[in-house]
């Protein structure tokens, strides 16, 4: 599964770092990959990094 926060409620208005991701995970799920894509010109985008959590 994946959600896709394309809209002004979750801005990452420039650098920085995420100190922390929220995420009700069901127990052995496996593999969960939280990632920041940034926008760089109309539907392309550029990952600019991500965490992986194993559940």
């Amino acid at each position: 599964y994946a959600f896709l926060a394309a809209d002004s409620v979750y801005p990452f208005p420039c650098c920085g770092v995420v100190k922390q991701w929220r995420a009700f995970i069901k127990k052995h799920t496996g593999t969960v990959l939280f990632e920041v894509w940034r926008s760089i010109s109309g539907t392309a985008y550029k990952l600019a990094g991500s965490n992986e959590f194993v559940a």
